[in-house]
């Protein structure tokens, strides 16, 4: 501080304060490159860490995902909403409808559509078996989460091999038997 006052004091030429300067400038160059390195020394085993922990973290969200799928499809039987979309799956699951699409293929082995239809025809059994097959088509269709008898009577022959009256005569002589 002194010697700032003192500067002030005396009258420099102007090569002095240019060489002065210049000094400051390699100084302080100098100083940020030492600086630098040592900050990329200590930053370096830091971006490694992260690296580390991020991938387990992507496996475990993906398992967070088909958690959270399962959940929505097994015990809050989300596939008896009519007009479900995979939107829908991807919005309750906080995530987006690639990566619900990624964790239906892989944990069930088959498309969104696939699964729901499958859902919703195994629901369909369950209300013919506990009715006694005195439910009307039209309720089962409905109760299912199906909007039209078509595409109940489709997928249910898809998934059954028989249209729900042909598994209904053969289903259910078998289920009061036993």
């Amino acid at each position: 501080m002194l010697l700032f006052n003192f500067l002030a004091l005396v009258p420099l030429s102007p090569v002095f304060v240019g060489i002065g300067m210049l000094a400051v400038v390699i100084f302080t160059a100098k100083n940020n490159r030492e600086n630098s390195a040592a900050a990329e020394e200590l930053n370096a085993p830091k971006v490694e860490m992260v690296a580390e922990v991020a991938a387990p973290e992507a496996t475990s969200t993906q398992d967070f995902l088909t958690e959270d799928i399962i959940t929505l499809f097994e015990k809050k039987q989300i596939f008896l909403r009519q007009g479900l979309k995979i939107d829908d799956i991807a919005r309750e699951c906080t995530s987006n409808r690639t990566y619900v699409s990624n964790c239906i293929n892989n944990y069930y082995g088959q498309s969104f559509t696939s699964l729901v239809n499958s859902f919703r025809v195994n629901y369909a059994k369950e209300l013919i078996l506990s009715s006694g097959s005195t439910m009307k088509l039209s309720v089962v269709c409905n109760n299912s989460g199906f909007s039209d008898e078509v595409s109940f009577i489709r997928n249910f022959k898809k998934f059954t091999g028989m249209t729900p009256s042909e598994w209904c005569a053969s289903n259910m002589a078998s289920h009061y038997a036993s």
